[in-house]
């Protein structure tokens, strides 16, 4: 055998493998390229249209009685302030509050603040929420029917109660209020007790109430 043909290609691989040559593979990379876009979380109070359920609006204010609200913390919050109150008078509030984003939400706490109440109303105020899930067609898929009567900084708590649990969907409201249209009552309530003492005559109370939602999904 002549080993002579082999030994010089033999000798060039240890050379080429000496030097840090070496033989591979070809090799090719493939990239793929995707996009994701991250839905949106925005439900918050405000006016949203003519109908009833869409916008904010008093009813059957008691007479002599002044009313204002303000929509706070880019529509998080809203601001009501009741004056000239006197015992027995009353005020029916309505406000809806919309999922304008892309994802259900489900409440996750709801906070009722009195920021200035310098006669002392709050302990005199009795209050109670009727609530309508409205979808976005405008279909009232349900409502919450009155429930007892609370003081005024349990309403929070009230109005938890009752929303808690329920998906709201893109596009769908809750609406604190009456229906003219059937002539069913609801609303957020407030009356000043009879008992009031005379130190709440020509008082204004002003409290916030702040409702705040997470995904519908979250723990």
């Amino acid at each position: 055998m002549n080993f002579k043909k082999f030994a010089l290609p033999l000798l060039l691989v240890i050379m080429l493998g000496a030097i840090g040559l070496s033989y591979a593979w070809w090799t090719e990379t493939l990239t793929i390229n995707g996009t994701v876009n991250t839905g949106e979380l925005t439900v918050k109070m405000g006016n949203f249209g003519e109908a009833f359920w869409q916008h904010i609006w008093f009813a059957d204010v008691s007479a002599h009685v002044t009313t204002d609200y303000a929509i706070l913390d880019n529509g998080y919050t809203v601001s009501v302030t009741l004056g000239n109150y006197y015992p027995g008078a009353m005020v029916r509030f309505n406000v809806p509050i919309k999922n304008v984003g892309t994802i259900p939400a489900v409440i996750s706490s709801v906070e009722l603040t009195v920021t200035s109440d310098p006669g002392g109303l709050k302990d005199y105020i009795y209050t109670r929420s009727w609530v309508r899930h409205y979808d976005k067609d405008g279909n009232r898929i349900w409502d919450s029917g009155w429930p007892a009567f609370v003081p005024l900084e349990q309403l929070d708590d009230q109005i938890y109660g009752q929303l808690a649990g329920r998906v709201l969907k893109p596009g769908e409201i809750f609406f604190f209020g009456e229906d003219p249209e059937s002539q069913n009552e609801g609303c957020l309530y407030f009356g000043l007790e009879n008992t009031a003492p005379n130190s709440t005559e020509g008082q204004t109370i002003t409290f916030t109430l702040t409702f705040i939602f997470k995904q519908w999904n979250a723990p």
